[in-house]
């Protein structure tokens, strides 16, 4: 427990630059006192956390200092972010859980893949399929995915219901997967 809190700590510092002790216990349902604590065994475990008094203190991190837990890239992380459909995540209990792994994701990743995973959130809104309808992915799916996370154009052809052959330049913004279509 005591770990998973100092890691959260850390993470903390490192997104929001500096906060309180009264904020750090807040969002980690500890004292300040525990705070002050936690503070001090990271510092001795080298970790440099900077303690600041006065009306404007805090605790802050090193500037330039960072933290990374894991080698996630910027397509792997924006494949975890696609996979917490928010709904099930919402009903199965996990709300609770949901923001500190987004915390630790965001921590983990320099800020290129933080970026594209940031705008990968933004652009993509899974919905989980119906369970009484069978699904199939769409055969140019992955190319219009691509299309949206890289920014990229995409030219296509198409015949309409009249028999009628047409050709479009499309510039994807986003994508919608609406009950797995």
């Amino acid at each position: 427990m005591r770990a998973a809190r100092l890691i959260h700590l850390v993470l903390l510092l490192q997104q929001r630059r500096r906060m309180t002790a009264a904020a750090l216990a807040a969002e980690l349902e500890v004292s300040e006192r525990t705070v002050a604590r936690d503070v001090a065994a990271l510092t001795e475990a080298g970790i440099p956390v900077l303690a600041e008094r006065g009306r404007a203190g805090g605790y802050a991190l090193v500037a330039g200092y960072r933290t990374r837990l894991t080698g996630l890239d910027g397509r792997e992380a924006a494949a975890l972010l696609l996979s917490a459909v928010p709904a099930a995540v919402r009903d199965l209990g996990l709300d609770g859980a949901a923001g500190p792994a987004r915390l630790k994701l965001a921590a983990a990743l320099g800020p290129e893949a933080a970026e594209l995973g940031r705008r990968t959130a933004e652009r993509f809104h899974p919905d989980a399929p119906d369970w009484w309808r069978s699904t199939s992915t769409p055969p140019l799916l992955s190319v219009l995915a691509g299309a949206v996370r890289d920014d990229l154009r995409l030219s296509c052809r198409y015949r309409r219901g009249d028999g009628e052959v047409v050709e479009r330049l499309l510039e994807p913004h986003g994508l919608v997967l609406k009950a797995g279509l």
